[in-house]
């Protein structure tokens, strides 16, 4: 509830200091929530083995959790098997037209079209 009074505030003092801002320019978060949010909430780093690759921990986490669920868009749910059969799929076409391991491939996501560039080791 404070963060909300916090937004509330920030939104109101920033359209009296600037009559006329678009609302679509307007900031609600404090410069201390928006830090919180992009630095504090964001710090996802891990330490891993690192004698394993990213593709072989994921393939072990597949095996370990094949029906929990790996990513959530909007309503739509992916379990780690699934994005695991997807990753193979696409893995699979990438090697029939020419890719091979150490090899750097664009991809691009299915609905922002951001380039997305994989490097290709150890396809299935």
């Amino acid at each position: 509830m404070e963060q909300l009074v916090r937004c509330f505030i920030t939104t109101l003092d920033t359209c009296v200091a600037n009559l006329e801002m678009k609302l679509s320019s307007l900031d609600i978060l404090s410069k201390d929530d928006k830090e919180k949010l992009m630095i504090h909430f964001n710090k996802t780093e891990m330490k891993y083995p690192r004698q394993y690759t990213i593709n072989q921990l994921f393939e072990k986490q597949v095996n370990e959790t094949p029906d929990r669920i790996a990513v959530v868009s909007g309503h739509k749910k992916i379990t780690y098997r699934e994005l695991n059969e997807k990753a193979n799929k696409l893995a699979r076409m990438l090697k029939k037209r020419g890719a091979g391991n150490g090899n750097v491939m664009p991809a691009f996501y299915w609905c922002k079209m951001k380039p997305l560039f994989l490097p290709l080791r150890n396809c299935p």
